[in-house]
């Protein structure tokens, strides 16, 4: 069965899911035209189908173009699917912003996951974004463990699902405590 999608469906990643449990489920493989950097194809193989880029000798689509920070192996994991991979590297003040940038997108992806496998697959990546980010400001992992530890004794943890409703006014003072959250 060949199907083709329109573009704007390429990036509705609900539409991508369904069609990943539907061919997980019948355990088909998914061939797609395009590289294994585009975002069906990141979708589909996070969700643990099997996936396939079409005639990866000839390339049948325009080049794809991202401008974003990737894991240091991605481009040689493109070129072991005989694509090309053109990158370049940046300054230490780039990759800063770069990985402020990349946290964003990997915590967004962590809110997005829908499945167990998914939430800890993102959890990883933004973990590796974090000790990225460790080296480029010259600080070493564990100083940033020691500094949420000391975080956690005195203001405690996320563990227990404490919600803050709100503070109520305090008819027997004129003064408000403030809160840094």
């Amino acid at each position: 069965m060949l199907i083709k999608l329109k573009p704007d469906l390429y990036r509705d990643k609900k539409f991508i899911e369904e069609i990943a449990t539907f061919t997980k489920k019948k355990n088909y493989v998914v061939d797609i035209e395009g590289s294994i950097l585009s975002h069906p194809y990141y979708v589909l193989h996070s969700m643990g189908v099997h996936v396939r880029c079409v005639d990866p000798f000839e390339a049948t689509y325009a080049a794809q173009e991202f401008h974003k920070l990737v894991r240091d192996k991605i481009p040689v994991l493109i070129e072991s699917h005989a694509e090309q991979a053109l990158v370049t590297k940046v300054s230490s003040n780039e990759l800063m912003m770069l990985l402020k940038e990349k946290a964003i997108e990997e915590a967004l992806e962590l809110y997005w996951s829908r499945n167990n496998d998914g939430v800890v697959e993102e959890m990883a990546d933004l973990l590796e974004v974090i000790m990225g980010a460790c080296k480029a400001y010259g600080l070493e992992f564990e100083d940033i463990k020691n500094i949420a530890k000391k975080k956690r004794e005195k203001r405690g943890g996320f563990e227990n699902g404490v919600i803050l409703v709100e503070i109520p006014p305090n008819v027997t003072t004129s003064f408000r405590f403030n809160v840094t959250i």
